[in-house]
């Protein structure tokens, strides 16, 4: 093993996680060279206007600047901090923060702490709320890291989601990860980069090479301010308040679709659906990708035919117990797709269109929806099936 893991995982739950905890971020050099030093860039997270707030000045009155947590005297990797310095000033706060050493070993551990806020609640006081701007590691999915080793070599990469983490993101860094192929393209079908839409279920379009097993990252945030905020930009949130993850394998014409289903799980101030996809062997993510989705933005029924379309994903059923919300005979998805450590079978669809279906049915298997109905009236149900 020749790695450099970096970690930025808080704890506590996805409302109150923050980065000011003790511990939050967590390095390892698993190398067989010295760190010389460390950069952390915060402009690249799937969240916008993210800033180191050592000062109190960039985000809420609250600050903590860089400490390091570890006693040196149980740690000699401490001892080889010898600065740390930030970089690219923004709002009062800082892009980038560097970490220089000069005995930072190998098989040592450095692990700190330090204030990271959004800049849209500049000047707002500290509060207990859970509404209230914290950026734990989730938020900071897609920062970039970047390492320099003795030797001269350097190593980069952008942070994702810690498997089934609420609250944390890692990166492995190291030379035999590759970095430098392209980046997943992610869409969404029908709708520009940035939309918002009344309609829930959506298609993600995602584009890169074939037979490559890809993981797509949806985080719900809302965005929670006081006295309208500082300097909002359209699509902004400040805080991660529901997170999901679906995997699938990009077909042989190099692209997948994935149908989704948006969240508004605050109905104030949630609803802005960010999206991020990653190849599962590689630290190569794609841009990111923002659906607001806000059920009062409903087209006029009189010059939109398809206003009133409901479209009911199958894959999408409740997450839930087996055998009260869904209820499946096998104790594995067979198909081992979309939901893969859920029981429900799923699998490609191989016809036009593309995404998924639910598959193996038995008799006595069942799913459950919700589905919002935005007006009353009468629907033809027209269900999309296959025989074995």
């Amino acid at each position: 093993m020749n790695e450099v893991l970096f970690v930025i995982d808080p704890g506590f739950d996805i409302y109150t996680s923050s980065t000011f905890a003790d511990n939050s971020f967590k390095i390892t050099n698993s190398t067989d060279q010295n760190i010389v030093s460390i950069s952390l860039d915060l402009s690249t997270a799937i969240f916008p206007d993210l800033v180191y707030d050592p000062t109190g000045e960039a985000g809420d009155s609250a600050s903590k600047n860089f400490v390091i947590d570890v006693d040196p005297t149980s740690n000699p990797a401490i001892s080889g901090v010898t600065s740390h310095e930030f970089l690219n000033p923004r709002d009062g706060g800082f892009d980038v923060l560097r970490i220089n050493f000069s005995d930072f070993k190998p098989n040592k551990k450095l692990e700190f702490s330090i204030d990271t806020d959004p800049t849209s609640t500049k000047g707002a006081e500290q509060s207990d709320s859970k509404h209230y701007g914290s950026i734990s590691g989730l938020e900071l999915v897609g920062a970039t890291a970047t390492v320099n080793l003795a030797d001269g070599t350097s190593l980069q990469g952008r942070f994702y989601r810690i498997p089934g983490s609420e609250t944390g993101s890692q990166v492995t860094l190291t030379s035999e990860i590759s970095n430098t192929i392209a980046s997943p393209i992610i869409e969404a079908v029908g709708k520009d980069a940035f939309a918002t839409v009344a309609d829930a279920n959506q298609t993600i379009k995602i584009t890169g090479k074939a037979g490559s097993k890809v993981s797509l990252l949806i985080v719900e945030g809302a965005l929670y301010v006081e006295n309208n905020g500082f300097d909002i930009d359209p699509f902004e949130a400040n805080t991660a308040i529901a997170v999901n993850e679906v995997t699938a394998t990009i077909g042989t014409n190099g692209t997948v679709n994935i149908p989704v289903t948006l969240t508004r799980t605050d109905a104030q101030s949630g609803g802005y659906n960010y999206f991020l996809a990653k190849y599962q062997d590689s630290n190569s993510l794609s841009s990111t990708l923002v659906l607001e989705l806000d059920p009062a933005n409903t087209p006029d029924p009189g010059t939109n035919p398809e206003a009133k379309t409901i479209r009911i994903e199958a894959e999408n059923y409740k997450a839930g117990t087996n055998g009260t919300e869904y209820f499946d005979f096998d104790a594995t998805n067979n198909g081992v797709e979309y939901r893969p450590n859920e029981m429900v079978d799923i699998e490609t669809t191989a016809d036009v269109g593309g995404g998924f279906n639910v598959a193996w049915i038995q008799a006595g298997e069942h799913l459950t929806y919700d589905v919002n109905i935005a007006e009353a009236g009468n629907y033809n149900l027209v269900l999309r099936v296959a025989n074995p």
